[in-house]
């Protein structure tokens, strides 16, 4: 027996030393058993972000030791070399306050033993905890709700273990497991076609291109990151040509009467640079409407797109704290 357990014990030690991460992870240095995987999203709310790591086949992170904390703390302060958008992330931890249990639990099942939890609400608008964590740019911990974050959560950490833990989740304090809750936007599901995903729509005009009309309202960045959370090829949708722009916005009417205006894939900079669609191509079809873009009545951070339902001409609307509903795109 005791052979059995030594010959195993090496055997995964070798696994481990020699296995990959998946493809765009990077090894850790303080823990050669976990890869991770920095997404930036600024403002993402917790339950796009668990579906984020999810599509990617990984889980958001969890953290065991000071030196992974410290270790993921300079990769949320770089950002991927942004450091105008950076500083924070989503991590793992989840917190039960109920009557009768008041613990932590990593969403991923590996056991709670390190924590660094500020349990000040200094970031909370009104006061109040959450159930999901956000690791800081000062390495501690913070769970405030979204709704009240004083400021925004600027991505998540996802993780894959080289070799798996356990299936038991166990908690601080409690044996109790959290179960978390996701969501999904709100669709009216079109009849099947072709190779797209069940509840997307094929394009008539171009039959590789696929569409989902989300219903539930979400600000421009976490619509982005929820069509892609939907699927790792998605984002929102370009318009490419009055073509597109009439199919688009007949078909958005009869699958999501409701949403009187879209987000769509259209952004810019600033007030000085073009015009481009999430792929970067610049936008060269456009449908502006008259006076448009227009940077006085909507703001100077005027930078998303906007399909309006009422005459299918764009606007262009604030990228934060406006929520509406949006059109995500694939191709097959």
């Amino acid at each position: 027996m005791k052979a059995w357990v030594l010959y195993s014990s090496i055997f995964v030690l070798f696994y481990t030393c020699n296995a990959q991460c998946p493809s765009g992870f990077t090894r850790m240095e303080s823990n050669l058993n976990k890869c991770y995987k920095y997404v930036q999203a600024v403002g993402v709310q917790a339950d796009v972000a668990f579906g984020v790591c999810r599509n990617l086949g990984a889980n958001v992170i969890s953290i065991q030791s000071a030196a992974e904390n410290n270790e993921l703390n300079i990769v949320i302060k770089n950002c991927n070399n942004d450091t105008q958008n950076c500083g924070s992330a989503w991590i793992g931890l989840l917190w039960q306050n109920t009557s009768s249990d008041n613990s932590y639990s990593w969403s991923d099942g590996e056991s709670v033993g390190y924590l660094n939890i500020d349990h000040s609400t200094q970031y909370c608008n009104d006061g109040f905890l959450g159930q999901h964590f956000f690791t800081s740019w000062n390495r501690l911990w913070y769970n405030c709700p979204y709704s009240s974050y004083n400021g925004h959560v600027h991505g998540v950490l996802c993780e894959y273990l080289l070799v798996k833990p356990p299936t038991t989740t166990t908690t601080r304090k409690t044996t109790t497991t959290t179960t978390r809750k996701t969501t999904t936007p709100s669709t009216t599901t079109p009849s099947p076609g072709g190779n797209c995903p069940t509840g997307w729509y094929q394009s008539l005009y171009n039959k590789n291109n696929c569409y989902l009309f989300a219903s539930t309202a979400k600000d421009w960045n976490t619509a982005n990151f929820q069509c892609f959370a939907l699927d790792q090829r998605a984002s929102l949708a370009t318009i490419g040509s009055a073509f597109v722009n009439t199919e688009i916005l007949t078909t958005a009417a009869k699958l999501a009467p409701r949403c009187n205006d879209f987000f769509i894939g259209l952004h810019q900079d600033n007030q000085n640079s073009p015009w481009v669609w999430m792929n970067g191509d610049t936008a060269t079809y456009r449908n502006w409407r008259p006076r448009y873009p227009n940077y006085i009545d909507f703001g100077p951070n005027s930078f998303c797109g906007v399909l309006n339902m009422y005459d299918g001409t764009w606007l262009n609307d604030v990228c934060f704290n406006k929520s509406k509903c949006y059109i995500c795109e694939i191709s097959v």
